[in-house]
């Protein structure tokens, strides 16, 4: 239920969306006996006549409709 509270805020606002998956980390937290065996590490190389990139801990792409071409821009 909390999930799909998360994923349906509108506008996809990550802070709108935030408290939703804060309260289901702690319930993981509270509830479930859990230790992570695996991650993602790597290297992430873009132009810099690129705007807006920030690559996230989970994804390069999260925010990929805001990239933008820095040479429109001026």
């Amino acid at each position: 239920e909390l999930l799909e509270q998360g994923v349906s805020v509108p506008g996809c606002d990550p802070a709108e969306r935030a408290p939703y998956y804060k309260e289901i980390q702690q319930i993981i937290h509270d509830d479930i006996p859990y230790v992570f065996v695996t991650g993602s590490v790597g290297n992430v190389g873009y132009n810099a006549g690129w705007n807006g990139l920030n690559p996230g801990p989970w994804s390069f792409y999260w925010n990929a409709h805001e990239w933008s071409d820095a040479s429109l821009q001026e």
